[in-house]
């Protein structure tokens, strides 16, 4: 699982955009990553302010 987790946060990282939920669901479900909402539920937070500070800390 933090293997899956730490992939996540790598891909959020990667794209050249900040993703909606819906298309990061579809990304994740093509490359086995958790979907926005175990990430929501995981850092506490909601995807959006996730991915900003993921991206940031890049």
């Amino acid at each position: 699982m933090k293997e899956m987790y730490q992939k996540s946060l790598q891909m959020i990282k990667e794209l050249q955009r900040i993703p909606t939920e819906e298309e990061w669901n579809s990304i994740a479900k093509e490359k086995c990553l958790m979907s926005y909402l175990t990430l929501e539920y995981i850092e506490n937070k909601r995807f959006n302010k996730l991915c900003k500070k993921v991206r940031k800390a890049s």
